[in-house]
């Protein structure tokens, strides 16, 4: 069982990827075949699902970068190249929640940004899991911000 954890500000971007989509909500919302642009009219919710679908298909990190704010992509490229293959196979590895859940959108701010809640469980121990996750508006588009789970 692991405990609850904070993880670093440096590894931030690790701890995007908790969450696998679950069937349901893959089979209500199929994602975009290609990230979400600006003219996309998609709920920061089906974002945030489309995102899940790139993140489990996904071979390295690169492949996220059009899903991930620019705060985010600067701190993962600032960590060195040859580390990043072996972060993103611990973020695949560690990231794991199934029957992933959203269930609810918070409002958005005056920013545009919008908190999501999310449930899930973890697959190595069965346990119910939480999670928040910060969906922001950059250039028009939804970008993921923040992701943290209990």
């Amino acid at each position: 069982m692991r405990p609850h954890m904070r993880i670093p500000h440096f590894l931030r971007w690790l701890v995007l990827s908790f969450a696998v989509v679950a069937a349901g909500a893959w089979t209500q919302n199929p994602p975009p075949k290609t990230a979400p642009t600006a003219k996309a009219t998609l709920t920061a919710t089906q974002f945030y699902v489309a995102y899940r679908a790139a993140f489990d298909k996904a071979t390295k990190i690169e492949d996220l970068f059009n899903y991930l704010d620019a705060k985010t992509i600067e701190q993962i490229k600032a960590t060195p190249a040859a580390d990043r293959a072996s972060m993103f196979d611990l973020m695949k590895s560690v990231a794991a929640v199934n029957g992933l859940k959203v269930t609810k959108e918070g409002p958005p701010a005056a920013n545009g940004t919008v908190v999501l809640t999310c449930t899930g469980t973890d697959p190595e121990t069965k346990s119910a899991r939480t999670g928040t996750v910060t969906i922001v508006k950059e250039g028009g588009a939804w970008k993921v911000s923040n992701e943290e789970w209990q």
